[in-house]
């Protein structure tokens, strides 16, 4: 949310959301189309997949959860050097990195709106790929890197 337009931002995120459910539901259906051309059973599986459940809030709390980082770094000066030191976050710094990695990686995608860009980065995440998700995997090596300086805390 941009200097403060929140009926912007609820537009934006419901229509991410329903950009969501449609290539969620299109997803299904190709995998469903795919295993009938290889099982035979043409309308069943197909039939299955247009009755899908899917819930696009839902996959939206999942990748968020996905995205959270568990540790971070915290810059310690001692004696004239400054030493990344690996430290527990709080859930609510996790949230926050989350969150905040998710808007950074909408925004760089660039050519679409940013209903589309949200849609397609939960997906991405979901997957395990993708800018936000790669900013995890990198907090994580660099704690991982510096974890001789844990005693240091």
């Amino acid at each position: 949310m941009k200097h403060g337009k929140k009926s912007i931002a609820q537009r934006i995120f419901n229509d991410a959301m329903s950009e969501l459910k449609i290539q969620e539901l299109a997803r299904i259906r190709k995998e469903a189309e795919a295993a009938a051309a290889k099982a035979s059973k043409s309308d069943t599986a197909i039939e299955h997949a247009q009755q899908e459940n899917v819930d696009p809030v839902a996959m939206f709390v999942e990748s968020l959860n996905t995205l959270m980082p568990v540790i971070g770094t915290l810059g310690i000066k001692r004696g004239g050097t400054v030493y990344q030191v690996p430290i527990a976050l709080s859930p609510k710094r996790r949230q926050q990195y989350a969150i905040k990695w998710m808007i950074q990686a909408c925004r760089q995608r660039k050519g679409r709106p940013m209903s589309q860009k949200i849609a397609l980065e939960v997906m991405d995440v979901l997957n395990m790929e993708g800018t936000a998700y790669n900013k995890k995997t990198e907090l994580h090596k660099i704690a991982e890197a510096n974890r001789a300086y844990a005693n240091l805390r």
